[in-house]
């Protein structure tokens, strides 16, 4: 089944803080498809990481976390690119969330927009996370650095 990204409009909480750097295709809402199509000028594949700012900040923190290492710079050799979206953002979050994303590449969605226009590709994932190739098709489904089962077969798949 293919669904791909469609153009809407999103609402960013934009604070002095805010400013950090298969098949389904995604629907892009207005800020998301700037930052997914300068991404896809850089990279061949981009891993999207959703982060639901309804969770405890820790949380949410702590599922950022994992995304640093090895993994990172694996995706890196591969042309891999890393984006992280954080829904429901409210100032307060975006103010805790900042200093850990600052390094990272990522857009904040006050009111969760690019995922309820996504609901389609959400509910076919597991932990909001999923991979698209340059063109927004879903091209995996599930967290590349679960287990090592599951990174191998996203090395493999983003080797094609």
């Amino acid at each position: 089944m293919l669904y791909k990204i469609q153009i809407g409009i999103l609402l960013i909480v934009f604070t002095v803080f805010a400013s950090c750097k298969g098949e389904l295709k995604m629907v892009l809402t207005d800020t998301v498809s700037n930052k997914i199509n300068h991404l896809a000028q850089q990279y061949k594949h981009i891993i999207v990481v959703g982060i639901d700012a309804t969770e405890c900040t820790g949380c949410a923190i702590q599922n950022i976390s994992q995304w640093t290492g090895k993994q990172v710079q694996t995706l890196k050799k591969y042309n891999v690119g890393l984006l992280f979206f954080v829904y429901h953002a409210s100032d307060h979050t975006v103010k805790e969330l900042f200093e850990t994303l600052k390094d990272f590449n990522c857009v904040f969605d006050a009111i969760g927009k690019f995922k309820s226009a996504n609901s389609k590709v959400f509910n076919s994932v597991k932990d909001n996370i999923f991979v698209i190739d340059r063109d927004k098709n879903v091209i995996f489904t599930e967290s590349p650095i679960k287990d090592e089962k599951t990174w191998k077969r996203f090395i493999k798949r983003v080797k094609k």
